[in-house]
């Protein structure tokens, strides 16, 4: 909540993030604090190996984002 209000204190139109798409727990936060999902980057680990899974699998990540 206070990224939420700091970003609506600096004017901002609204606030984007992105979350591994397996993290259910994390989702359903975001949701709840009125984020949407707005699209889904596959296998992003190929990209950026630090989201590469402990079984060494790619992950999808998920983007979101909250209009202010």
């Amino acid at each position: 909540q206070f990224i939420l209000e700091e970003a609506k204190s600096r004017r901002l139109h609204g606030v984007c993030l992105t979350v591994v798409a397996d993290n259910a727990a994390a989702i359903r936060c975001y949701e709840r604090c009125g984020f949407v999902r707005e699209g889904r980057m596959r296998d992003l680990g190929a990209f950026l190996g630090t989201f590469l899974g402990d079984d060494g699998a790619y992950r999808n990540m998920l983007n979101m984002g909250k209009i202010l």
